[in-house]
C-alpha cells in the first residue's frame, strides 16, 4: 500500500480508457475496505473519474487505530515516538492460544504484508501515513 494511491490508479485508468466497451466519459472509481480510504484521494487527482464509491466511508486512521491499542494515554499521544517493545504484550497475546485468530491475521500477517513491513509496530506506523 502507499498513501499516494493516485500514482497507482492513474496508470490503470490510462489502460482502461483504451479498452473496447469502456466509455471514457463514465469512469467510476470504487474502493472497498481500506480501498474506500484510498479511492477518495485517488479520485482527487484523477480528473477522468466522474463518480466515486467509497465503501465504507473512512475516518482518521490515527484516532481509531491508536486509541484501541493497550498503551497508556501518554504512549498513545506520542505514538510512533515510543519504544516498539511496548506492543510486545499485545503481540504475545495475539500469537497465543487465547488470541483472536482474525485479529492476528489482520494485524500480524495481512496488514504487514500489504504495507511491506514485518512487524506490528511498523505496520501501525505505516497506517499513520494515510
Amino acid at each position: 500500500m502507499r498513501p499516494d494511491w493516485e500514482k497507482v490508479v492513474t496508470p490503470v485508468v490510462d489502460v482502461a480508457v483504451k479498452l473496447p466497451g469502456v466509455d471514457p466519459e463514465k469512469i467510476i472509481l470504487a474502493g472497498w475496505s481500506f480501498g474506500g480510504f484510498l479511492v477518495v484521494r485517488a479520485a482527487a487527482f484523477e480528473p477522468r473519474a466522474t463518480a466515486v464509491i467509497a465503501d465504507p466511508g473512512q475516518w482518521d486512521q490515527r484516532d481509531n487505530v491508536i486509541s484501541a491499542l493497550p498503551l497508556s494515554d501518554d504512549q498513545k499521544a506520542d505514538f510512533p515516538n515510543i519504544d516498539p517493545k511496548c506492543l510486545d504484550p499485545m503481540v504475545k497475546w495475539l500469537t497465543g492460544s487465547s488470541g483472536d485468530p482474525m485479529l492476528r491475521w489482520k494485524l500480524l500477517q495481512r496488514g504487514p504484508l500489504v504495507h511491506a513491513v514485518d512487524n506490528l509496530f511498523d505496520y501501525l506506523k505505516e497506517l499513520l501515513a494515510f
